[in-house]
């Protein structure tokens, strides 16, 4: 093809046809530059083709961790919803001063869910690699990212109310602890645990009371949080689900 144009130009210059050559000069010009432009084309044909394909993949395993993620929250809750529910029943044997009729877990965890506060280790390998590789970017759909973005910046609210509710909870557990007659010992019991709480203590020190109180009533506001940032899982989860023409199974039955 290359000889085809050479033998061209050199016989129009041959028969001094310059205007022609000029023409035609410039006719060879505009196919390069065609040419240049399809295979710009296809070059950025096959880079979308490879981003779509990798925003597919990413989606999948988006989708699989916000599942994930919602199965733990739904957890989170339950195990909230216990303390809570503990919480509640010893309070209410100290407003009725008797706590004869109380389950045995129950006054257990009732009464040292002030400190009941477990870290969120929530799956996020999958965003964490996308985020830091900044293939996250590559996801099309402004709601898929939206809600992505709407999630993490709710877990790091939910994460800052967390320090700030242990903190409470570890100061009022330390004056607790301090004082005489929270526990004592009781050689009738199991050899593994035979410490036990002095309910006549307890059940004449206000303080504590109010301790308890205070302390349930903070269990109460956190699992609002913990209630929200489930709410903003499942909606990143079934975005990403729409995105992929699928379901977000872990929908079913959550608690909010």
């Amino acid at each position: 093809m290359i000889k085809f144009f050479r033998r061209i130009r050199q016989r129009l210059l041959s028969e001094n046809k310059f205007s022609k050559y000029l023409i035609y000069a410039l006719g060879e010009i505009v196919l390069v530059v065609i040419g240049i432009l399809i295979a710009l084309q296809l070059n950025n044909l096959n880079a979308s083709i490879k981003i779509s394909k990798e925003e597919k993949i990413s989606l999948y395993k988006l989708h699989n961790e916000s599942e994930a993620i919602v199965e733990n929250l739904k957890y989170a809750l339950r195990f909230k919803d216990s303390i809570i529910l503990s919480m509640d029943k010893v309070a209410a044997a100290f407003q009725m001063n008797n706590f004869e009729t109380i389950d045995a877990r129950y006054l257990e965890y009732g009464l040292e869910g002030l400190g009941y506060y477990p870290a969120f280790n929530l799956p996020n390998s999958v965003y964490n690699e996308l985020y830091n590789s900044g293939k996250l970017q590559n996801i099309k759909s402004e709601e898929v990212q939206k809600s992505i973005s709407s999630f993490y910046s709710n877990l790091e609210f939910t994460k800052s109310q967390l320090d700030y509710f242990r903190s409470s909870a570890a100061n009022i557990e330390i004056d607790i602890h301090t004082d005489p007659f929270l526990y004592v010992y009781d050689a009738s019991l199991a050899t593994r645990n035979r410490l036990k709480v002095d309910l006549d203590a307890l059940m004449s020190d206000q303080k504590f009371k109010s301790r308890q109180l205070h302390g349930l009533r903070n269990q109460i506001v956190f699992r609002t949080y913990i209630s929200d940032l489930m709410n903003y899982a499942e909606i990143m989860c079934r975005s990403i689900a729409a995105e992929l023409k699928t379901a977000c199974t872990s929908n079913a039955g959550s608690e909010g």
